[in-house]
C-alpha cells in the first residue's frame, strides 16, 4: 500500500516525517503551481490507527505502541504528514461531507502556502474547494466580488454551505457567494463594497431589492430549504431574509433582538444560526454576560418561525441557581447544531465537575419540554486516570473534547467536532474517533 515518499525535516528543533504523496505533492523542491494538487485522495490504511497527540505544530501526531487517546479512522491521512496548517471553522455540507476552512499545504519551511475551503467527503478523501495562495502574488488584491476566489482579496468568513455546492457568507456591508465554479457574487449589499469603498452609504438597515439594501456587520448566513438565505446583521442584533426574488426584508428588528428593557434571558441571540428542515424553522442561540442585578452569564437557544416570532427553548446561567439546573460555561460561535431530527444539540464546558478538580467539554442533546441537556459524550468521566488525557477517543460515554471550535450535523445524524487542531467524528454507532488533522 503506497503512503509516498517521506522527506526529513527540521522545525523548532524537532525532526519530523512529511509524507509529501499523501498531501498531492510529489517532492517538497517541486511543489506544483496548482493549489489544487494540496488534496488527499491515496488510501494510506484499510484500518483505524491507534496514535498520540503531540501537541506541537508541525508533529500533531506521533505512532506509540502504548495505550494511546486517538483512534484515526480516515483512511486517507496519515500521522506521518501533516496536511492542514490551521482550521478555522467546519460546516457539514447537504450530501454528508465536511467542508474545512483555514489553511493547508506546509512547504519546506512549514509555512502555509494555501488559504481557502477543502472539503472532506464522507469516505475520507479530502480535495479542495476554492483556494488560493497565501502569499499575494503580484500586485495587492482587494475586496473584489465579481472575480475567482483566488483572485480577490475577499476572506471566508462563518461560510455556510448550499445544496447548489455553493458557500455563503456575510462579509460587513454584504452578502457574499461563493459559487462552485469558484466565482465570487455579490448577493445583496452596495456595489461600491466590491471596490473597497468606504463611505458612509455603505452601512445601514434598508430593506428592498438586494443593490440597494443596506447592512451593519453583517456575518452569519444561512439557507433554507425553500431557496431564502436568513442573515445576522446589525452586529447580532437583527434576522433579516434574502428571497429567491432578490428582495431584502427585516424579519427581526434590533429594537426586537436587543432592546435596552430586555433582560438578559430574554434577549434573542443570533451568535449561532442554523436551519431545521424537520420543523421548517431557524434555530439560534448564544451567550451574554449581564452586569445587573448580579454580574452573571447567559447561555439562551431560540426558535423563530420564518413570520419572525421567537420562542425561547432552553435557558441557563453559569453562576447561581439555574433555570436548567446546570452550570454551563458559553455557547460560542459554531458550537450549536441540529439534528435531521429536528433535536437541538451544543458542546460547552460544564462547570457541574468543578468539584472534581476537572473540566471536559461534551456534546449535549437538548430536551426543550423539560429546559434541560442530556450529555451524549463523557458522562461516564470519573476522574483520576479517566481525565489523565482530555483527548479520548472510542465509546462516546467516556469521549472528550478540549478547545471546541465547531460543531455540525451530517445529514445521517453523524456529528463531527472541531478541536483547536483537529477534526473528531462522533458516528451513529455511538464512537468517537479523530477524523482530519
Amino acid at each position: 500500500m503506497n503512503i509516498g515518499s517521506y522527506t526529513r525535516v527540521s522545525v523548532l528543533g524537532v525532526s519530523t516525517f512529511l509524507a509529501l504523496h499523501t498531501l498531492g505533492w510529489t517532492a517538497t523542491s517541486e511543489v506544483p503551481d496548482d493549489l489544487n494538487a494540496i488534496q488527499a485522495v491515496n488510501l494510506v490504511s484499510r484500518d483505524a490507527r491507534k496514535v498520540e497527540l503531540a501537541p506541537r505544530y508541525g508533529a500533531k501526531f506521533a505512532d506509540v505502541a502504548k495505550r494511546a487517546t486517538h483512534t484515526l479512522a480516515n483512511p486517507y491521512l496519515s500521522t506521518a504528514g501533516l496536511f492542514f496548517a490551521s482550521m478555522d471553522a467546519i460546516r457539514c455540507a447537504p450530501d454528508g461531507g465536511v467542508i474545512v476552512t483555514g489553511r493547508a499545504g506546509l512547504d519546506a519551511k512549514f509555512n502555509a502556502r494555501a488559504v481557502g475551503a477543502w472539503k472532506a467527503a464522507a469516505d475520507g478523501s479530502v480535495r479542495a474547494l476554492h483556494v488560493r495562495a497565501t502569499t499575494p502574488q503580484g500586485s495587492a488584491v482587494g475586496p473584489s466580488c465579481e472575480a475567482p476566489f483566488n483572485q480577490s482579496g475577499i476572506g471566508l468568513n462563518q461560510v455556510a454551505a448550499m445544496s447548489d455546492g455553493g458557500l455563503v457568507w456575510g462579509a460587513g456591508a454584504a452578502l457574499i457567494k461563493l459559487r462552485a465554479d469558484g466565482q465570487l457574487q455579490r448577493l445583496a449589499g452596495p456595489p461600491a463594497f466590491c471596490s473597497g469603498a468606504s463611505t458612509p452609504s455603505i452601512a445601514g438597515l434598508v430593506d428592498g431589492a438586494a443593490d440597494t439594501a443596506r447592512f451593519d456587520d453583517l456575518s452569519a448566513a444561512v439557507p433554507d430549504t425553500q431557496g431564502n438565505i436568513w442573515m445576522v446583521d446589525q452586529k447580532g442584533c437583527s434576522l433579516r431574509r434574502l428571497s429567491p426574488a432578490g428582495q431584502v426584508t427585516t424579519v427581526v428588528s434590533p429594537e426586537q433582538a436587543c432592546g435596552k428593557d430586555l433582560k438578559g434571558e430574554d434577549q434573542l441571540l443570533l451568535s449561532n444560526l442554523t436551519w431545521d428542515a424537520a420543523h421548517n424553522e431557524l434555530v439560534s442561540g448564544g451567550w451574554l454576560t449581564v452586569a445587573k442585578p448580579v454580574h452573571n452569564l447567559y447561555n439562551t437557544i431560540w426558535r423563530i418561525k420564518p413570520t419572525g416570532e421567537f420562542r425561547r427553548v432552553f435557558f441557563s446561567t453559569k453562576l447561581g441557581k439555574s433555570p436548567a439546573k446546570i452550570r454551563l460555561d458559553g455557547i460560542t460561535t459554531g458550537n450549536l447544531t441540529v439534528d435531521p431530527k429536528g433535536r437541538i444539540h451544543l458542546i460547552t464546558m460544564p462547570m457541574i465537575f468543578e468539584q472534581r478538580g476537572f473540566d471536559i467539554m461534551q456534546i449535549y442533546r437538548v430536551d426543550e419540554a423539560k429546559n434541560a441537556v442530556t450529555p451524549i459524550t463523557g458522562h461516564k468521566i470519573r476522574g483520576g486516570s479517566d481525565i489523565a488525557a482530555l483527548h479520548h477517543d472510542g465509546q462516546a460515554e467516556l469521549a472528550v473534547f478540549d478547545k471546541v471550535r465547531g460543531l455540525c450535523s451530517a445529514p445521517d445524524g453523524t456529528f463531527y467536532v472541531l478541536e483547536e487542531h483537529l477534526v473528531r467524528r462522533l458516528d451513529t454507532k455511538g464512537q468517537v474517533s479523530t477524523w482530519l488533522f
